[in-house]
């Protein structure tokens, strides 16, 4: 579990940049990994089942900061909102 929960650390940390293509893959990555964690929590039993519980969660807060995180940095000023060009 612990290179999952590594993998997690820095999907976080890609949902966070302040950059359009980093929110959509960390979102893309999460939608994917939520039915397979949900999957094998239901084939796993015990302290292994609470393991991938967590992990369902995780991938779920990470797909909401994917949402947050653009809307956050459009608002500090960082971002611009996407343009045409003149």
């Amino acid at each position: 579990m612990l290179p999952i929960a590594v993998g997690l650390a820095l999907l976080a940390a890609l949902a966070w940049v302040p950059h359009w293509v980093a929110p959509t893959i960390a979102i893309m990555v999460a939608l994917v990994g939520l039915p397979i964690a949900w999957g094998f929590r239901r084939i796993s039993h015990g302290r292994r089942r609470v393991q991938y519980v967590v992990v369902v969660l995780a991938l779920a807060l990470i797909a909401a900061l994917s949402v947050i995180a653009p809307m956050t940095w459009l608002e500090l000023g960082v971002l611009e909102p996407l343009a045409l060009p003149d």
